[in-house]
């Protein structure tokens, strides 16, 4: 391994295994480059072994992981992510995706679910209660974001609403719906809770 890791470098792994997978154009998005920019150093960070990348899925984008040499050497907090749940990976990159999108519209960072369950393991606070898929960080306040792409069952639903009614670490809880089915389901809560807001996911995913 002859690579020279900058401290961009170290700041990219870091974040990639915050979130657990990405594809190169979660990368592009994070670096602020075009892809082809992107793919000609994160083939050097792959070819040096501190990324691993594979395909899960016939026709969708590859996808990058931190190896354990990756970890070691940004001083990454939590461990490489090994096993990739096939039934959570289109929510988990819309996560990605939209929290991306709005980190760059409102100039401000965003934690992902991965790095909030360790936090939450370190301290034993909602242990066992729900974790947000992220948390934007404005300036003025921390936003839990929530990405529905299918219902859930209402007595799921109704604990999840009970959890931020009781946490007031947040100020508002953004939920952004994959169709009008979703979005149904959680209208009744809004007028219950001023500080939940219902977007449609389409008007910033396409």
């Amino acid at each position: 391994m002859n690579m020279q890791l900058t401290a961009r470098d170290l700041e990219l792994l870091r974040w990639i295994n915050s979130v657990g997978s990405v594809t190169i154009e979660h990368i592009a998005t994070w670096m602020e480059v075009g892809k082809t920019t992107a793919y000609a150093r994160i083939k050097k960070l792959v070819d040096n072994a501190y990324l691993r990348h594979q395909r899960m899925l016939y026709g969708k984008p590859g996808i990058y992981q931190v190896e354990t040499s990756g970890v070691q050497i940004s001083n990454s907090p939590l461990s490489p992510m090994r096993n990739i749940p096939l039934g959570t990976y289109h929510h988990d990159h819309a996560v990605t995706t939209l929290c991306l999108l709005l980190a760059q519209k409102y100039h401000c960072d965003y934690t992902p679910e991965r790095s909030l369950r360790y936090e939450s393991g370190k301290t034993g606070v909602g242990r066992f209660g729900h974790t947000a898929d992220a948390v934007l960080h404005l300036p003025d306040k921390e936003v839990a974001i929530e990405v529905e792409l299918t219902k859930k069952g209402n007595r799921r639903r109704e604990k999840i609403f009970q959890y931020y009614m009781k946490n007031f670490d947040y100020k508002e809880v953004w939920y952004f719906c994959g169709n009008q089915e979703v979005q149904r389901q959680i209208e009744p809560y809004l007028s219950k809770a001023s500080f939940i807001k219902v977007y449609p996911l389409a008007d910033y995913i396409v």
